[in-house]
């Protein structure tokens, strides 16, 4: 290695293009098969665990990528521009290098946060040795290094996970500085050029308590690494309630926002098109199909609608049944086993109609003049009216117009109508339909049926 070249830099030079980031971060499903042979709750614990490993790299997932890579490319080319300097700093200290203030990706639970950090493990180099010259061995080059929060809650056991063991007691004592210094040193001898802490919220189970989550947050940002913090709605909340001089510290850059797919998104269509290449031939509708139904029984919430889709094959398996129809899926939706669910999307849907202050895990804790936040309340709105505008023409109809509307609704279509059905709806709906047409339709539905 030469003293000038810069390997440090040069392994992100692969992964900075947006193709090559979806190429590496897709998770495509894994078919699924013989389900009907497994017990009912392996069966449910197979369909689980690969939806929850499912990845598409929408559009904002990929830009959200693009933006931690070229941190982390940028942290490389700056902090180890040749080897003298590499060396000079691992011997004398880093003292004279600012600290990073960190990013924050947040957004409503059950949107696929934790799923982006596990993606962006996946794109980066995968861990090697670098050997800076013929004098000094061969030491760690690793790009990424990922901290769960979850079951590591103080400072000190957060920084041990960091290190390696040779290097534990640098960090376990007493001195929260000559702990966090220690660390820092060695994430620049590794070469780590970003950092992913995730699960922050888990730290204080306490609603109101915030000063752990503070002091751990505030330790990591000292790493001198770009750093990743992924929380809900919740933790910014929290943060926003400490001292300015913490405030300015944790949240000196802008949110990074990861929201629900729109309903007429094709990365919506995506998602749920892979969802159900997961479970080939038991879900007797199709997923594209009915995404717009999908999204308003979970508001685009990823883990919701997994949640969801595996409540519904629980209770036909129960009664019997190895095939999932439509309509199982708004009974479920509609059952105690999908209470907790329910009511969070039903609670989502009412704070976008009256602007509520509602309940803090499910309010965003910056303002809403944001296109991405607006374009997603507008979603559910839509979904609101849309369910208005149901009701009125259910309650017009007679007791036989349901009964024959049910019979459409439960019978497939014939093979020769549902390629072009797919076509058709694949286009997005031009326009939606008002409560009068729904009312007009139903009087004609009513005019048509046999005296």
């Amino acid at each position: 290695m030469s003293a000038k070249e810069n390997l440090w830099a040069k392994r992100f030079e692969d992964v900075l293009a947006i193709d090559e980031i979806k190429r590496r971060a897709d998770r495509p499903a894994r078919p699924l098969l013989c389900l009907e042979k497994d017990t009912i709750e392996h069966a449910c614990f197979r369909i689980e665990s690969e939806l929850r490993e499912v990845f598409v790299t929408t559009s904002r997932a990929a830009e959200i990528l693009q933006k931690f890579i070229e941190h982390a490319y940028s942290h490389s080319l700056s902090r180890y521009s040749d080897v003298p300097k590499f060396l000079g700093q691992c011997y004398d200290g880093l003292a004279d290098i600012e600290p990073y203030f960190p990013h924050i990706l947040t957004g409503p639970a059950g949107t696929g946060k934790t799923q982006l950090g596990q993606a962006l493990i996946r794109i980066l180099p995968l861990a090697s040795t670098i050997q800076p010259d013929t004098y000094h061995p061969a030491i760690p080059l690793i790009a990424v290094r990922h901290v769960a929060i979850k079951t590591t809650k103080s400072l000190p056991g957060v920084l041990q996970t960091l290190v390696r063991s040779a290097h534990t007691s640098g960090v376990s004592g007493s001195r929260s500085a000559a702990s966090i210094d220690a660390c820092a040193r060695w994430q620049y001898i590794c070469g780590t050029s970003l950092l992913i802490a995730d699960e922050l919220q888990f730290i204080s189970q306490s609603s109101n308590a915030s000063t752990r989550i503070a002091q751990v947050l505030l330790g990591l940002s000292y790493l001198l690494v770009p750093t990743v913090f992924i929380g809900n709605y919740s933790l910014i909340h929290r943060l926003r309630k400490r001292p300015q001089e913490e405030r300015q510290r944790l949240l000196g850059m802008p949110l990074i926002l990861l929201l629900p797919d729109l309903p007429s998104s094709a990365d919506w269509a995506s998602v749920v098109k892979e969802y159900q290449c997961a479970v080939p031939g038991v879900y007797q509708f199709d997923f594209v199909e009915k995404r717009h139904e999908l999204w308003s029984l979970c508001a685009g919430l990823k883990r919701e609608l997994i949640k969801l889709l595996i409540v519904t094959y629980r209770r036909c398996r129960r009664d019997g049944k190895t095939l999932v129809c439509w309509e199982d899926i708004e009974s479920s939706y509609r059952s105690p086993d999908f209470f907790d669910q329910r009511t969070d999307v039903e609670e989502l849907i009412a704070q976008s109609i009256d602007g509520a202050k509602g309940r803090d895990d499910l309010r965003c804790p910056i303002p809403t003049n944001l296109s991405l936040e607006n374009e997603y309340l507008q979603a559910l709105k839509d979904i609101r009216s849309q369910n208005l505008a149901e009701a009125v023409m259910r309650d017009a109809m007679t007791k036989a117009e349901r009964m024959a509307v049910k019979r459409e609704q439960v019978a497939p279509p014939s093979p020769s109508m549902r390629q072009p059905k797919r076509q058709v709806i694949s286009q997005g709906r031009v326009k939606k339909l008002s409560v009068k047409d729904l009312q007009e339709n139903a009087a004609r539905h009513r005019s048509q049926l046999p005296k």
